[in-house]
């Protein structure tokens, strides 16, 4: 299907790709994976022809076609949702125009006219053509892929620029299940589902009749979605067969066995170095010397294992609140004429976790607004607490980060207590390393922002959190 050839790749001192050679076959479920910054994403990119390795070379299998789903926020424009999603499939979509096209034509030509019969005949072959590639299934399994990842029948006639970026990239991805590519790559697309939709995606992707590669910091959706790991480690590829519980006790093992190898080969190479050391001026040993030098130069030195990185930041102090964060005395919200929630009633106490859930569309998102105090209820009380400072995130607060300053001094800005060096562990923390600290703000990807604005969050001075999505664009 498609054959990866001796794949070099580099930026700066940094090795990406690393000789790497790969077969992806025919309906295989791959999950790929690695640390921050192995290359996953330029991988999925690289595969589409959208980044150049160095050298090696890339053979798609004729026929073979590709859909991608960026991790990156999207900003879709055009027309009602259903309508873009039919008009996506393009090469239906234009045989769907030309039957309307010769059946207007037809009306207005006599049976006796001379291009009366040809006209018919090719009406005919596109009408089977249209019927083969699934055509008159179109619009019915837009609509189900559509239901399916959340959206109601009033929505199909929305456009699609009205929906938020957590929509829109779910519009991207109803759109590539549609066009049913032979060979579906996916940059986390479970960030920004809920339980339901997940659910639901897990499903139709384990019914999936292409080749499958996901990129997912999800290890659940892994397990019950791929039947092969794929590793990215330090410029070098692995694979491993079976689901994500088995890979990692694979993974374990091979990699006790490779310390075990190190340690070996560590002890043999301190060996022959002694000797050499210890004998190297005397000349009734040069003989030895030399063919141990030899034996030296041509052990092929094991690379041990990468240790596992400890990630510690601390949170900055803040003033104690009293006993109360927050109350809710029968709450209600609605807009227009649509009731979110009503006669909400609950106590929220200094030091308290917890989680909000609930299916798409249920109001959680609403429900924090209103607990921070970004929207007033329609009816009923929201108290906060004595001394309660409170810091919210959403994937809007992405949108507030602008401007020239690079990520390093972004952050050094909002935390000068803290010295470049903690901050960059925190950065590391939320997937930038290396020289991305040095990126300028205003250049950032909308997952990137996101990813930014958390890190800042984070550092704060508050005592109440309230976080909306936190770990979208997130690795483990």
């Amino acid at each position: 299907m498609i054959h990866l050839n001796n794949l070099n790749l580099s930026f700066g001192d940094q090795i990406i790709f690393d000789n790497v050679s790969w077969h992806i076959k025919p309906r295989e479920r791959i999950g790929l994976v690695g640390d921050n910054g192995a290359g996953k994403t330029t991988l999925l990119k690289t595969l589409l022809g959208k980044g150049v390795a160095d050298s090696g070379r890339i053979q798609v299998t004729k026929g073979v076609s590709l859909g991608y789903l960026q991790q990156d926020a999207l900003q879709l424009t055009g027309g009602a949702l259903l309508e873009e999603l039919i008009a996506s499939v393009a090469e239906v979509a234009e045989l769907e125009h030309e039957i309307y096209a010769l059946q207007e034509t037809l009306a207005t030509l006599a049976e006796t006219a001379p291009n009366y019969e040809s006209t018919l005949k090719r009406l005919g072959n596109i009408q089977h053509e249209f019927e083969a590639r699934g055509g008159f299934q179109i619009e019915m399994n837009a609509k189900r892929i559509l239901s399916g990842l959340g959206f109601t029948e009033s929505d199909f006639s929305k456009n699609v620029s009205t929906f938020s970026g957590g929509w829109q990239m779910r519009i991207a991805l109803a759109k590539l299940l549609l066009q049913n590519p032979s060979l579906l790559l996916l940059d986390e697309p479970t960030n920004h589902l809920d339980i339901q939709t997940m659910e639901w995606l897990e499903g139709y992707l384990q019914n999936y009749d292409g080749t499958i590669i996901v990129i997912s910091h999800d290890r659940y959706f892994l397990q019950r979605i791929v039947t092969k790991i794929v590793l990215l480690d330090r410029g070098t590829m692995t694979e491993y067969t079976g689901n994500y519980t088995q890979f990692t006790a694979q993974r374990q093992l091979m990699l006790e066995q490779l310390q075990q190898q190190f340690e070996r080969q560590k002890g043999e190479i301190a060996h022959l170095e002694r000797f050499i050391e210890r004998f190297r001026y005397k000349a009734s040993k040069a003989s030895q010397v030399q063919s141990r030098v030899k034996q030296l130069e041509k052990i092929q030195r094991i690379v041990p294992p990468s240790a596992q990185k400890s990630i510690h930041f601390y949170f900055p102090q803040s003033v104690t609140s009293g006993r109360v964060t927050l109350e809710m005395e029968n709450v209600s919200q609605r807009y227009d004429n649509k009731t979110v929630f009503s006669n909400g009633n609950f106590v929220i106490e200094r030091n308290d976790k917890i989680a909000l859930v609930g299916k798409n569309g249920a109001g959680k998102s609403t429900l924090c607004r209103l607990i921070i105090g970004k929207e007033e209820p329609y009816s009923g009380n929201v108290t906060m607490g004595y001394k309660v400072k409170q810091a919210f995130y959403a994937q809007e607060t992405a949108n507030s980060i602008r401007g020239s300053n690079s990520i390093l001094e972004e952050i050094s800005r909002k935390a000068p207590y803290l010295e470049p060096g903690k901050l960059r562990t925190l950065l590391g923390c939320f997937l930038f390393s290396g020289d991305d600290v040095h990126k300028p703000v205003g250049v950032l990807s909308g997952g990137e922002k996101s990813r930014l604005a958390l890190a800042i969050l984070l550092l704060q001075e508050s005592n109440f959190l309230v976080l909306d999505e936190p770990t979208n664009h997130l690795d483990e």
